[in-house]
């Protein structure tokens, strides 16, 4: 490729060292019709955890997440 460039000379080539990065995604989700909103989405009407958390693990089936407030039987990740 060096070559092919002209009045180019040489070039010193490295591998790049990996560096890993936390990446956080957030978006609005329009509410189910029984709870009030328009429909169209697929969020729970109730979604635990309410907050915004960060998972820390996630080995299926098992969801690891840094949540203030404990889940209770039936509730759904959200």
């Amino acid at each position: 490729v060096v070559a092919a460039l002209p009045g180019h000379g040489s070039y010193i080539v490295t591998t790049p060292t990996p560096e890993y990065v936390d990446i956080v995604f957030s978006t609005s989700l329009p509410l189910p019709v029984n709870a009030g909103g328009a429909g169209g989405g697929w969020r729970d009407a109730a979604p635990w955890p309410a907050e915004i958390t960060k998972i820390t693990s996630y080995a299926a089936p098992a969801i690891t997440v840094n949540s203030t407030v404990s889940p209770s039987q039936g509730d759904q990740f959200g």
